[in-house]
């Protein structure tokens, strides 16, 4: 069963041009004057934000541009975007494809059309969303609930059996809220829903998920991974915003609660930049609605902590601008993405914000360096600026071959997350936050 997509040659009604039109007004990338902003006394501000250098916006957008632009080169008639292209600018995927980074380039894409209202790659977005609506958009059997599915033929390296994931409706959940608020499409609210409630299906009372769920085994994987709770708590979060039911934003804070009530159980694992993501936007929701939080202070003490090992990953790497030694963009991108999302809700003029302002700056300088510039994949960014020297590696010589095949490949999510990171590095700049007292 098949969800119809509201047709691309439909155009919002005049009502929601008037409303885009004044979205596009707030949006805008020109700098716009100096005002007070009203804000909870937990974010940071400034009594008089100031605007972003003229240098740091044109480079910012021009990283921006060039990323969508990049998505646009690279799609299909059907909607999908090319997942890996080579140096040579050949797609090099073998057929494999993953839902969960098209869902994640769809958010991006989003994101950065309604944040400057840039027209140009509306088509690139109704296409991929488009696709990922018809193709994978499937029920959970016995339920009421529908899923993002990754079907065989699709993901076929994961094996010959269709799997929903929780990461995938999530982050698909973002993307279709982000575009209906920036008046790109409207999906049916009863069918958005049912993606929301199969996120609550598969949550467990104590906050916990069953991550997938199995056409043949049904619900599995409980509690095994990271990134994909949290991608479904933003999930969560973003459809409370347009469809305020309580259980939405009940689902979204039980499940970042689980990671934040067991740091001791976290310190074993690498940083979730999506937890960062997901309680930011959870205290976005909070302050809007004039609500306490104090009885979600351990969720902001979550939060610092997972700031302060991020800090230490940066001050341990030998890679100005880089939080790992191998040139990765993936490791920073995502951490800015985390510590973009989050710097608002630091203790102003402290030790550990300014020490974010200044790793977030520098890793945004070397991702803006990390973006080619010319050829067929102009605006990409790659697994890596530099092959591994085995000379100095102590990895093994397969897996120093491994990751020089394909440091100079362009994936989805590499740039993906690059986009990301820059578009929160400009928001913060704009609002005056980046700016130093």
């Amino acid at each position: 069963m098949r969800i119809l997509f509201i047709s691309n040659t439909l155009r919002p009604q005049p009502f929601t041009i008037i409303l885009f039109s004044f979205l596009l007004v707030l949006c805008s990338c020109e700098p716009a004057p100096k005002q007070a902003e009203a804000v909870s006394t937990k974010r940071e501000t400034t009594a008089e934000p100031k605007q972003a250098g003229e240098t740091e916006v044109a480079a910012n957008g021009a990283f921006l541009k060039a990323s969508a632009a990049y998505f646009e080169r690279h799609q299909r008639p059907s909607g999908r975007l090319e997942y890996i292209i080579n140096p040579e600018g050949t797609s090099s995927d073998n057929g494999v494809y993953n839902v969960v980074r098209h869902a994640g380039a769809l958010y991006s894409l989003a994101a950065y059309i309604e944040y400057t209202g840039d027209r140009q790659f509306e088509e690139l977005w109704l296409k991929a969303s488009d696709y990922m609506w018809d193709t994978n958009v499937l029920p959970i059997p016995d339920t009421k609930t529908l899923a993002i599915w990754s079907v065989p033929g699709e993901n076929f390296y994961e094996d010959s059996f269709a799997k929903a994931k929780i990461g995938a409706t999530g982050l698909a959940l973002v993307a279709w809220m982000i575009g209906e608020r920036a008046g790109l499409a409207q999906y049916p609210r009863k069918e958005v829903q049912k993606l929301g409630d199969f996120l609550l299906y598969m949550q467990a009372e104590d906050g916990q998920f069953y991550n997938t769920y199995h056409e043949k085994a049904g619900q599995v994987d409980f509690g095994r991974y990271q990134y994909y709770p949290a991608e479904s708590a933003l999930g969560l979060s973003y459809l409370y915003e347009l469809d305020p039911q309580e259980k939405w934003l009940e689902g979204a804070i039980k499940t970042v609660s689980v990671p934040a009530r067991n740091q001791a159980e976290m310190a074993s694992k690498p940083i979730d930049h999506w937890d960062l993501i997901a309680i930011a936007k959870i205290f976005d929701i909070l302050v809007a609605e004039g609500k306490d939080t104090t009885s979600y202070a351990y969720l902001l003490d979550y939060s610092r902590w997972m700031v302060d090992r991020l800090l230490l990953e940066y001050e341990a790497s030998e890679v100005k601008g880089s939080f790992t030694n191998n040139y990765g963009t993936t490791p920073t991108a995502t951490r800015v993405e985390g510590l973009t999302a989050i710097l608002p809700y630091l203790e102003p003029d402290s030790e550990r914000t300014l020490a974010t302002k200044k790793a977030i700056r520098e890793a945004v300088e070397f991702l803006w360096a990390s973006q080619i510039r010319e050829g067929k994949l102009a605006g990409g960014v790659p697994l890596s600026t530099v092959k591994k020297d085995a000379a100095t590696s102590k990895e093994s010589k397969f897996a120093i071959d491994q990751f020089n095949k394909r440091a100079a490949e362009v994936r989805i999510d590499y740039l993906q997350h690059a986009m990301s990171a820059v578009l929160g590095y400009d928001i913060l700049c704009r609002k005056g936050i980046m700016t130093d007292s």
